[in-house]
């Protein structure tokens, strides 16, 4: 038996917004889509994975950042342009820090509620943290409050939900298992 030996397919956006056109009936096999069907399907699109993002789709977009304390700092803003400069959590799943001499410590993460009642004016080395997230970008809050030593000793490191990405060029490959490009071609067409 003969086989391929390939195990993946990658479809462009404007593949995946001809397919959909298609579904549609708008173009006929073999006919290339407007530029304005295209520009349409884009948006749709974009739609699409921006209604899944508010779904929480956390196995394939987790992603990994480490950031390190700053000393009487309590609150980091993070997201693209932020001071910690990644895109922007989701939701934070998991987070740690690693000392000097290579202990990895769990940190809590705990709902605003809790931390809005821990004590002011504690500096030590943080044991808990809460995650705000905001509209493309959010804000990490540690307690206690980094000291010195906390600061120059200690890294943080979180794994997140990360976003999907959207699409903004017709070559570009979605950020989606294969398995899901038969259900967003055929939900795009909710949008077309």
């Amino acid at each position: 038996m003969t086989t391929s030996g390939i195990t993946t397919i990658q479809y462009t956006r404007d593949e995946l917004i001809t397919a959909a056109l298609r579904k549609l009936g708008r173009i006929a096999a073999g006919q290339t889509p407007t530029g304005s069907d295209i520009s349409d399907g884009a948006m749709a699109l974009n739609t699409w994975i921006a209604f899944l993002r508010s779904k929480g789709m956390p196995l394939w977009t987790r992603a990994e950042y480490s950031f390190s304390l700053t000393n009487n700092v309590s609150t980091y803003q993070i997201g693209l342009g932020k001071t910690l400069n990644t895109a922007y959590p989701l939701k934070l799943l998991q987070a740690f820090r690693l000392d000097s001499s290579t202990t990895k410590t769990p940190i809590d993460i705990v709902p605003r509620f809790n931390y809005n009642l821990y004590p002011l004016g504690s500096n030590a080395t943080p044991i808990q943290l809460t995650y705000q997230p905001f509209i493309n970008y959010g804000e990490i809050k540690v307690w206690p409050t980094p000291d010195t030593t906390a600061a120059a000793n200690t890294t943080i490191y979180i794994d997140y939900q990360a976003p999907f990405e959207y699409f903004t060029g017709g070559t570009q490959t979605m950020g989606f298992p294969e398995e899901w490009y038969l259900a967003v071609i055929y939900l795009s067409l909710i949008h077309i």
